[in-house]
């Protein structure tokens, strides 16, 4: 019997251990509604990872008045940048959820057939906002990442092109509590063998 615990304690130890170690490593996965691309989850900017939801509205309207830089969720134009290429790179991919990269408008906001275009805000500049934005285009062309300027009521609800990209950081699973206990268990474990 106690040896069967012993087994079952370095079980849940390494168990632990290895859950804590690959917690953080994540692949984007795309939210889907009857076939639309409204967004993903676990996209990686820099190593931080972030759901991100595509959405129709205003710059103040989707982002808290869009009247000081603590209402963005990358606060400069560095930031805005892997943000765009993240989306690029992580979301806009043909799979087996969807043809998100060769068909644009498969994206929530896009109705365009040729390009797609997610904004991300990151500053203000003349009578507008700062953004950067991801241009997904059909095979046919290359994808980039582009600056713009927009007014800060520009509405993206009717216009075939852009859209908003509006992420949100995802909350760290907790990785440390994971790995601590998972090194707490195989220390009694070790401990519990040296004294048999």
């Amino acid at each position: 019997m106690k040896s069967l615990r012993i087994r079952l304690t370095t079980l849940l130890a390494t168990s632990l251990l290895a859950g804590g170690l690959c917690a953080s490593v994540s692949h984007a996965a795309p939210i889907l509604e009857g076939g639309e691309l409204v967004g993903a989850t676990n996209v990686d900017v820099d190593g931080v990872l972030y759901n991100v939801e595509f959405l129709d509205g205003s710059c103040i309207g989707l982002f808290s008045g869009c009247d000081s830089l603590g209402d963005f969720d990358f606060p400069n134009e560095a930031s805005a940048q892997a943000a765009a290429q993240a989306l690029l790179d992580q979301v806009f991919l043909d799979g087996l959820d969807g043809a998100f990269d060769s068909e644009p408008a498969l994206t929530r906001g896009c109705l365009a057939a040729s390009e797609c275009s997610p904004l991300i805000p990151y500053a203000f500049g003349g009578d507008g906002v700062s953004l950067l934005a991801a241009v997904n285009r059909d095979p046919s062309q290359a994808d980039f990442t582009q600056f713009t300027s927009l007014p800060t009521s520009f509405d993206a609800v009717g216009n075939s092109f852009f859209t908003y990209a509006v992420f949100t950081p995802v909350p760290e699973p907790g990785t440390a509590l994971l790995l601590g206990g998972g090194l707490a268990l195989l220390s009694a474990h070790r401990k519990a063998r040296s004294t048999k």
